[in-house]
């Protein structure tokens, strides 16, 4: 999936879309904020951001306390926008979601996405099907 994933360090750099608290939640989880509007999709593909997530998700889970505690996560989609849309394509929503809910091995504890202009509903529509029922009736009715 990755062979022909290469960029220089100061490309990679460059996207800064996500972020690890240095504090933990009441929970005792990590807490990660990502920035999903700010990602330019003329200058990075999707394969690109993924597989700097995944080697994000590779610290992570370096510190066993994570694995045990999970995470928190709040995506802030404003300035999402046409060029987002298309990158995210079903296929890549999937493999996100797959990754997220099946690969990746730490807990779930929440997910928050926030700023999510109308043009976001539709990947939603994409996802529900990957997501199993149990996480589907996690979903706040006022999100």
């Amino acid at each position: 999936m990755y062979k022909k994933v290469t960029f220089p360090l100061q490309k990679a750099e460059s996207l800064g879309h996500l972020f690890i608290s240095p504090y933990r939640c009441q929970n005792n989880s990590f807490l990660v904020l990502g920035n999903g509007g700010i990602v330019d999709y003329k200058k990075f593909t999707f394969a690109e951001r993924f597989y700097l997530e995944i080697l994000f998700v590779h610290e992570i889970i370096e510190n066993p306390v994570n694995q045990i505690c999970g995470g928190t996560y709040i995506f802030d989609y404003e300035g999402f926008n046409i060029h987002g849309f298309l990158a995210l394509t079903p296929g890549w929503v999937r493999t996100f979601l797959d990754f997220l809910l099946n690969v990746f091995p730490c807990r779930l504890k929440a997910v928050h996405i926030v700023n999510a202009p109308s043009i976001f509903s539709p990947i939603w529509k994409f996802g529900q099907p990957f997501v199993s029922k149990k996480i589907l009736t996690r979903k706040d009715k006022a999100a």
